[in-house]
């Protein structure tokens, strides 16, 4: 489900908010590093679903990913502001956008923002998973390397 998408909109959203992030990434973690998070990442957002949400039927889109890499970014910002690189409300205010989106969602604040097909609502859960796994993956792997 992560390859698919329901309308073109979402693809471009989605393939464009990956790639601008994988650009801000690419400085801080190795195309190794950064290729076996995404390869880790995809099924274990499948696996979490399965697992903690199986009554949802269908998922499409690659917005895991997206929040996994957003909130990767997010972190990178505020050791950064650790180092005085960058201002240091920068990284607490990309990652509280994330988690206001995601809180959106879950409480379905706005709906009507999405352009899915009627019937299908945003699966929040997956924005959560990536979250999460973002998290992982920044503490397992790039705080090592950039250290």
């Amino acid at each position: 489900g992560h390859l698919t998408h329901y309308t073109l909109s979402q693809l471009i959203a989605d393939s464009g908010l990956v790639a601008l992030l994988g650009l801000v990434l690419h400085r801080v973690i190795s195309p190794y590093l950064f290729a076996i998070s995404i390869i880790v990442a995809l099924p274990l957002v499948s696996l979490l679903l399965l697992w903690l949400v199986p009554e949802m039927n269908s998922y499409r889109g690659a917005s895991g990913l997206a929040a996994m890499l957003w909130f990767m970014v997010g972190l990178h910002l505020i050791v950064q502001a650790k180092r005085g690189s960058v201002p240091i409300w920068i990284g607490p205010l990309f990652i509280l956008l994330l988690i206001a989106k995601v809180a959106g969602e879950a409480l379905a604040l706005f709906p009507a923002l999405s352009e899915l097909p009627a019937g299908v609502v945003v699966a929040w859960q997956v924005h959560l998973f990536g979250m999460v796994i973002g998290l992982m993956v920044y503490l397992l792997c790039v705080r090592k390397q950039s250290d």
